[in-house]
């Protein structure tokens, strides 16, 4: 995955096996034939379409991410963008991901970008944009579902900031973060890497992880999921959003039928 500041992240799942990709390079990848029944999208096109539609809404692009499958098939990325949350702490962020393998729809998740450290939240909620039929009209179901990742991302950061101001004590932190790892949504080395990140934040001078609070303890696992690659990150971080109460109207997947 690839950062338009020359940084990167690493790539790595047994299902997609992503590459990092820069933005120039996804015109590239050129998608199947398309079918009576069926309408393939471009990864350059998609970037394309949500670039327009993330400017007609005002929203300005601050740094894009991108990552592909050793297929070709499937993209997975994420938008930094200014709008109307954030601040000096964090702004928004806009997580999406499609496939021309038949089976990843477009799919969008709103999100923020910690800025003291770099870390991303997403929230629990994804948007579904419509499959990829033949009567896809892409600018349309982006339209729809960036004014979707809207209020989802208002009600992210309302959701944020009672999180700030929920305080968790060691006791409570340590069954926290070992329930995540017996649930399975931590391995054995994120477990370790976030515990160490929340009850070592100052010798290791990780002040997102510092607060002890919800937002505190939530950092230390963001901050462990840097290690995890986009195809996985993504996955990781919506049941991440979801542990901690990151679900927006109470659902956990909205579906746009275009």
């Amino acid at each position: 995955m690839a950062e338009n500041n020359g940084s990167s992240m690493i790539l790595h799942s047994n299902r997609f096996r992503a590459s990092v990709v820069q933005p120039e390079a996804l015109a590239q990848y050129q998608p199947p034939a398309a079918t009576s029944t069926w309408r393939p999208v471009a990864h350059a096109e998609l970037r394309a379409v949500l670039l327009e539609q993330v400017a007609a809404k005002g929203l300005s692009l601050v740094r894009e991410q991108y990552g592909v499958s050793a297929s070709g098939l499937a993209l997975f990325g994420v938008m930094d963008l200014t709008g109307p949350f954030g601040g000096s702490e964090r702004g928004m962020a806009l997580g999406f991901r499609h496939g021309n393998d038949r089976e990843l729809p477009i799919t969008l998740s709103a999100g923020a970008r910690i800025f003291v450290c770099d870390n991303l939240a997403l929230s629990g909620t994804r948007v579904v944009l419509r499959k990829h039929t033949a009567g896809l009209n892409l600018a349309h179901s982006i339209s729809e579902g960036l004014d979707r990742f809207l209020s989802v991302t208002v009600k992210l950061e309302q959701t944020i900031q009672v999180l700030e101001s929920t305080p968790v004590s060691d006791d409570e932190a340590k069954v926290r973060l070992f329930d995540l790892y017996y649930q399975g949504v931590l391995s054995t080395s994120l477990f370790r890497a976030a515990s160490s990140n929340y009850f070592r934040a100052e010798a290791l001078q990780f002040a997102d992880c510092e607060p002890r609070t919800l937002w505190g303890l939530h950092n230390s696992t963001t901050r462990a999921a840097k290690a995890v690659g986009v195809s996985t990150q993504q996955d990781l971080l919506i049941q991440l959003g979801r542990a901690f109460g990151m679900v927006v109207d109470g659902g956990q997947q909205v579906v746009l039928a275009g």
